[in-house]
């Protein structure tokens, strides 16, 4: 399994949670509160780790919802309501 860690850092959109996967710095998913960042996280775990790895600029709500864009638009709704942002 993938190795997963957290870091803290200040970017456009504030002082948030970033997820690290394997090394590698991942923009979003992210938010002001851990503990929310890691329930996503959690949920979407085979989704965070193949946008990872993935060369196709795709973004994370691509890889859980697919080509469907209003099952997109709610996953993004739903989790900025619990403060973290994906795209």
């Amino acid at each position: 399994m993938a190795n997963i860690e957290y870091k803290k850092m200040q970017t456009v959109l504030g002082d948030n949670w970033h997820v690290v996967v394997e090394g590698s710095l991942l923009f979003y998913p992210c938010g002001e509160d851990l503990d929310e960042v890691k329930v996503f996280v959690e949920t979407h775990k085979e989704a965070v780790i193949n946008k990872r790895y993935s060369s196709e600029n795709y973004g994370l709500a691509y890889h859980i919802c697919g080509y469907n864009g209003d099952a997109q638009q709610r996953l993004v709704d739903e989790w900025a309501k619990r403060g973290v942002r994906i795209f």
